[in-house]
């Protein structure tokens, strides 16, 4: 009987214990790895014109430093400083002179540490990184580096976080039949009386070869081969010229059809990249019937495109050009 109570005992402290090492092992992994020890003292945050806006509550945070002398640093928190006014989003400036910055480009709504401030273990977390994006209750969302591009990197992040938007191919593609948007009608005008059974078109916004883009241009010139199949790329005319284009064909060695954008079509890409970027609305495919019925659409962000592949290759049977 003695031996069973013991035994309990036992297990019971022993259970109690490794409870407690593992919220104590979480929490010191949680905070060396993804909170910054300020955040955890909102009185060593200093703000211009508004104590109260020390407190986070539901805010999501985001902190960038800016370090002496670095353009990339200070367009970059330009960027997010004038484009980024929200209730719910509190900005956090870190440079050795932060109030330098915020009286000459009058950013007196974030709030701001010197780089003294800090902890070693601060500084050597912000270092890694320049950037940091918290939702609520410190809980990392996204980080990176002033290196990037600010419209393909913070930008979507604040985007997806903040503001709740996303992408969505619908904005651009209509559900069921590609002359259903004005903006594809000019297209569909030339593809209705080519006699073919299929189409697939590609839209692109920017082109490289060593990029996704150009491995697209490598399956879909293989796809071509299809009989009763024709495969059309239209590229962003705002970005390119009909030299470009040429020198685009004879560089990638595309013998599918290569075309320019029209002004309609420019209309809509121009929102659409306005409101996300270039790279948002890139490689753009779907697979169309002679009706311009939309029977399968590829998009980076929503499918594979081994899935997209397949479909052709199961549904447009057809024997080698």
């Amino acid at each position: 009987m003695k031996k069973g109570v013991i035994l309990v005992l036992i297990m019971g402290v022993g259970l109690s214990m490794g409870f407690i090492f593992s919220k104590f092992y979480r929490n010191l992994i949680y905070k060396r790895n993804y909170v910054f020890d300020f955040l955890l003292d909102n009185s060593s945050i200093n703000s211009v014109n508004n104590p109260e806006s020390r407190n986070f509550g539901s805010s999501f945070i985001y902190i960038q430093l800016i370090r002496e002398n670095n353009e990339d640093d200070l367009n970059f928190f330009s960027s997010i400083a004038d484009n980024w006014k929200r209730n719910n989003l509190k900005l956090i400036l870190i440079a050795n002179d932060p109030l330098k910055f915020i009286n000459s480009f009058g950013w007196h709504h974030i709030l701001y540490l010197s780089f003294d401030q800090l902890s070693s273990h601060d500084k050597n977390m912000l270092f890694k990184k320049h950037y940091y994006l918290y939702a609520p209750k410190n809980k990392l969302l996204a980080t990176g580096t002033t290196n990037e591009d600010y419209e393909y990197s913070a930008k979507i992040y604040l985007m997806k976080y903040v503001d709740g938007v996303v992408f969505k191919i619908d904005e651009f593609l209509p559900e069921f039949n590609l002359n259903d948007f004005p903006h594809f009608r000019g297209l569909w005008s030339i593809l209705k009386d080519r006699n073919r059974e299929f189409y697939i078109i590609a839209f692109f916004t920017y082109f490289c070869n060593s990029c996704s883009t150009g491995y697209l241009v490598y399956e879909l010139e293989d796809i071509s081969m299809l009989d009763g199949l024709e495969v059309w790329g239209i590229l962003y005319s705002k970005n390119y010229d009909p030299v470009q284009l040429m020198y685009l064909r004879e560089q990638s060695r595309i013998t599918f059809a290569l075309d320019l954008s029209d002004d309609i079509l420019n209309t809509e890409w121009n929102r659409l990249i306005r409101k996300y970027n270039d790279k948002i609305v890139n490689n753009l495919i779907i697979l169309i019937d002679k009706q311009g019925n939309i029977l399968k659409t590829f998009y980076p962000g929503i499918n594979y495109w081994n899935e997209f592949r397949n479909y052709v290759l199961s549904n447009c049977r057809g024997d080698i050009k």
